[in-house]
């Protein structure tokens, strides 16, 4: 009894006062426990076993438990250093707590790491300094230029290369991420520069044994060898994003308008929400292989990708900026040997020589009659005077861009430029390297939109 009354005192007063005083100091009393409460629950929700509370979020949290992070609360990292960013992430907090309370939430939570919770200080303020690290054995990198510079036109993240990934490796840097960077596309020389051996491996064992063999790296090295002349190809996958991938998060199909548009994406992905590349692409390996026998390797090894061009074309796709127009023989499933059945070598060299299937205006008036005579010759010719007349504005664009350079261009006019820059490009090459006579009707309009890219490019440049 003598508690109760101790309570009631606290609630509502001394019992001298009158029913309205103490119906205010109650309502001040309850003003107060909720302001408390509040704050109780704030500070509750920074640890991180409040994070754990959420059954979806018990992989994140055995992962961060098991990882190098784990002396570090989740809103350390989670939270943007200022103040305003707290407050606004504390209210987007308390809003995920309704959703799973209501059960409302979606299964596949997701958390962007901004760069300045990385390098607050404190944590690793000091990583843009640091210089070359050793990343694994014999393999160096360096934060600087990944993090202050672009890498091939993309501004990167420190989430970018440092991701969820596995349980155990919360917020680690994932060796896939390098490989997709160093390793696709690599059709220019300027590109080929990335992968070269010797950027990561800077250091390398002297001396090498191998089934009983001794190599001296030294001895080779210095006389300006390529690694690939003993490693060969050791890069495998191509690192594409599949279509579907974009609707594991987008639900409407309209998104994908922009699949073909790289700068795009990057910067919507990438630079503005700290997508990690393997959300999108597929993985690249970089590994030693075990030790075959020549001629075990497969054609692919030395001919690669040789006929992509004239499939994209003939199936009327793979085009920017120009609706997907298939070939009318595409959609009649007339494969490459409906037109390509003459023998370039008809006698017998061709077993020593190789064979190779080539077509004749014998394949046209095969299924069309006569009407079909000279109609093949005149597709030549027609997008052959095309390619002509489009070179040499791809060329002065070329130079229109190259001087552009040096310039003070704002960044959103230097992204439009490049970006109708590439697709000019793109385009045109598909036609010239998919030989226009697969697709006319795709080749032209892939021609054209070429050249208004090509003007576009001169209209933001000049």
């Amino acid at each position: 009894m003598k508690f109760r009354r101790i309570v009631r005192r606290i609630i509502l007063g001394p019992e001298d006062l009158t029913w309205g005083a103490k119906a205010f100091h109650a309502v001040i009393f309850a003003f107060v426990a909720l302001i408390l409460a509040v704050l109780g629950l704030a500070e509750y929700s920074t640890r991180p076993a409040f994070c754990n509370s959420c059954h979806i979020m018990e992989p994140y949290y055995v992962s961060w438990s098991t990882s190098s992070h784990n002396e570090v609360p989740c809103v350390d990292c989670h939270y943007p250093p200022d103040i305003r960013g707290t407050v606004w992430v504390k209210y987007q907090a308390l809003s995920q707590l309704a959703k799973y309370v209501t059960r409302t939430y979606g299964t596949k939570p997701y958390a962007e790491i901004e760069d300045a919770s990385c390098l607050r200080a404190g944590c690793h303020d000091t990583r843009l300094l640091s210089g070359e690290v050793e990343y694994h054995e014999h393999v160096v990198f360096d934060h600087t230029p990944h993090l202050a510079e672009m890498r091939r036109q993309k501004r990167l993240r420190c989430t970018s290369c440092h991701s969820q990934m596995a349980i155990g490796d919360h917020m680690s840097a994932t060796k896939e991420t390098c490989f997709l960077c160093h390793f696709k596309n690599l059709e220019h020389e300027a590109e080929k520069d990335i992968s070269r051996c010797t950027l990561c491996h800077t250091q390398t064992p002297e001396t090498v044994e191998l089934d009983g063999f001794k190599f001296e790296h030294a001895a080779y090295a210095g006389r300006g060898i390529r690694c690939q002349k003993c490693h060969g190809t050791m890069a495998v996958g191509d690192g594409r994003v599949e279509k579907s991938k974009c609707l594991n998060c987008h639900a409407e199909p309209d998104r994908l308008e922009f699949y073909s548009q790289e700068i795009v994406l990057h910067r919507r992905h990438v630079t503005e929400h700290n997508l990690s590349c393997g959300h999108c692409h597929a993985d690249i390996l970089h590994e030693r292989r075990a030790t075959q026998r020549a001629f075990d390797a497969s054609c692919s090894s030395c001919h690669s990708q040789m006929h992509s061009a004239p499939q994209l074309l003939y199936a009327g796709r793979g085009g920017i900026g120009v609706p997907d127009m298939p070939s009318h023989m595409f959609f009649m499933s007339v494969d490459c040997t409906g037109c390509h059945f003459s023998h370039t070598r008809p006698d017998k060299r061709a077993s020593f020589a190789g064979q190779t299937l080539a077509t004749t205006e014998a394949a046209c008036v095969g299924c069309h009659d006569s009407d079909a005579k000279g109609l093949m010759a005149d597709w030549v010719a027609s997008v052959d005077e095309m390619l002509e007349l489009l070179g040499k504005k791809i060329r002065l664009t070329d130079k229109i861009y190259s001087r552009a350079r040096g310039r003070n261009i704002p960044q959103k006019t230097w992204e439009e430029a490049t970006q109708a820059y590439e697709a000019a490009h793109h385009n045109y090459s598909l036609v010239l390297y998919g030989h226009g006579v697969h697709n006319v009707e795709y080749a032209m309009a892939l021609l054209e939109r070429s050249e208004e890219d090509c003007d576009t490019v001169a209209k933001l440049l000049q």
